[in-house]
């Protein structure tokens, strides 16, 4: 009984998506998280990053970042204005768990010829356009603005997690 208890609480926390397997994909989905995506997820806990969450605990999706990225994470973590109650002394906590969801990745990052308006998210955008992403989930205007050029290129998806819905996640599994 405590263990149907505890399957039913686990199907509660991480509702199962309606996917294709991931037989139709060569592998799981590569999503990387701008810095206010990671925050939503590791602090706010925001609904709207369920289906996402739900992706990654059922393996297809995994999350990809570059050391500059999480080094940025780790800078606004620790920032006076974020060390209220809630996140005094938390930064190492939610670092280890970033570390946990991240499927590590090389640490080089050429350059591409597309630019940010915004210079501390061209890492992004010359993420997304080396191939270690598949996706780039922000909230940034600057990133935002330029979704529609890469997408013509097919140089990879920029989106706002607003648009990553179970229907989203779905259709890009069977892209």
């Amino acid at each position: 009984m405590p263990q149907e208890q505890t399957k039913q609480q686990a199907s509660t926390i991480i509702a199962p998506l309606p996917m294709p397997p991931l037989s139709h994909r060569k592998s799981a989905l590569r999503i990387t998280l701008d810095t206010n995506v990671w925050l939503d997820w590791l602090v706010f806990d925001d609904p709207a990053i369920q289906a996402l969450r739900s992706c990654v605990a059922l393996g297809q999706a995994r999350l990809t970042a570059h050391s500059l990225m999480r080094l940025e994470l780790d800078q606004v973590l620790n920032r006076i204005s974020w060390r209220g109650a809630a996140l005094a002394g938390r930064a190492p906590e939610l670092l280890a768990r970033f570390d946990t969801l991240v499927t590590p990745q090389a640490d080089i990052l050429p350059s591409c010829s597309w630019q940010c308006t915004d210079p501390d998210d061209q890492i992004y955008l010359d993420w997304l356009t080396a191939g270690f992403t598949d996706v780039v989930l922000t909230k940034d205007k600057a990133l935002l603005r330029l979704a529609k050029t890469l997408a013509r290129a097919g140089r990879g998806t920029i989106e706002h997690p607003r648009h990553a819905t179970a229907q989203w996640f779905m259709d890009k599994m069977q892209a």
